[in-house]
């Protein structure tokens, strides 16, 4: 029962989806038309409840039940007696596999009851579910609201972010997002190989912030709805930008060549061209962590992942490679390997380190 995490039928997953688009905001007992003089008042039920889904004649029910007439004519009307006790029928066998065999604590807490509800509204759903499966067993009873949400554990979906580069120096941004219903975001480059080579910089994403802008504007309020308290939209849209740059980082250090000898300058600017480089490729290539340019530098402790909170963080030593001693060694080291001639100046590159 533990491995079985996934519904693994088409009409198993048309039945849980037509469901959920009823279930998550249905409240047994809640009055849907006011008592008048003539009439008592007219409340919610699970009763009513399959009548109106029924009512909308599902093509995966109607489908079910032509496959188990073949002889009958498949342009012919329905009854609507046999849609309802068909979908009362079907409901009943998907629940109580659901509930018996397969592992529902964590498909409901799959990406299978994300959006686009609320977290409150995906706990209403599997409640109803519950409910409505002992009211088709003829043992229905009040569900322990608190003691079902603990045992599920519902929780929000977070980003799952994925990445490939699917083309090279394109006269285009160098970004595409696109993201499936269960936040999972895949991310495709147009990589600037030839500008990257150049000196090891890395290009900026500019060209690709409106393609971000417009994307996330659409994204964050289905994304929000999972959490009970508001998030920092702000935050949300640092730590993806974050996160995409990494992954551009990674596929441009993956041209780097696996060594870099610093070339023979003709001219000062040369030189300078290849200090900088130099450099540069030590930053991208570097992995020791004893490396003799790691100097210890305060920074705030990160929070994890994007998370809704605002507490005010540690502080928490971390190692970065200190530029300027960096530099200064490869200067002296160049200006062994190729003597200054006799009619040559240089002066130590300066290079800003300011964000």
């Amino acid at each position: 029962m533990k491995n079985n995490t996934k519904l693994q039928t088409e009409i198993s997953c048309n039945l849980f989806n037509f469901l959920k688009e009823h279930l998550y905001n249905f409240y047994p007992g809640k009055i849907i038309k006011e008592a008048t003089e003539n009439c008592y008042a007219l409340k919610a039920s699970f009763y009513l409840l399959i009548w109106q889904m029924a009512g909308i004649k599902p093509k995966f029910l109607t489908d079910l039940i032509q496959q188990h007439n073949s002889k009958m004519d498949q342009s012919a009307t329905i009854p609507f007696n046999i849609l309802e006790e068909t979908l009362k029928k079907l409901i009943h066998t998907f629940t109580t596999v659901l509930f018996t065999k397969l592992n529902y604590p964590e498909i409901f807490a799959s990406p299978a009851t994300i959006p686009p509800h609320k977290t409150q509204n995906r706990l209403q759903f599997c409640i109803n579910l519950a409910c409505l499966h002992l009211y088709l067993s003829n043992n229905y009873h009040a569900i322990n609201y608190t003691k079902f949400a603990e045992d599920i554990k519902l929780r929000p979906k977070r980003f799952k972010i994925s990445s490939k580069a699917v083309s090279y120096d394109k006269n285009q941004q160098y970004l595409s997002i696109n993201m499936d219903n269960h936040f999972n975001i895949q991310l495709d480059f147009n990589i600037p190989k030839t500008l990257f080579m150049e000196k090891y910089n890395i290009p900026s994403l500019k060209n690709s912030l409106f393609h971000f802008n417009e994307w996330f504007e659409r994204v964050f309020p289905l994304y929000s709805r999972q959490f009970t308290t508001t998030i920092d939209k702000t935050k949300v849209s640092n730590y993806l930008k974050y996160q995409f740059r990494q992954h551009f980082i990674t596929h441009l250090k993956e041209l780097l060549p696996t060594t870099h000898e610093f070339a023979e300058p003709n001219d000062l600017q040369e030189w300078r061209y290849e200090t900088f480089k130099q450099v540069n490729y030590h930053l991208h290539t570097c992995t020791d962590p004893k490396c003799s340019y790691l100097t210890p530098i305060e920074t705030p402790k990160g929070k994890e992942k994007e998370k809704d909170t605002d507490q005010e963080t540690d502080t928490k030593l971390q190692l970065q490679h200190n530029t300027s001693t960096l530099m200064k060694h490869i200067f002296e080291e160049s200006y062994r390997i190729y003597p200054k001639r006799d009619n040559e100046s240089r002066n130590e590159p300066y290079l800003d380190q300011t964000i």
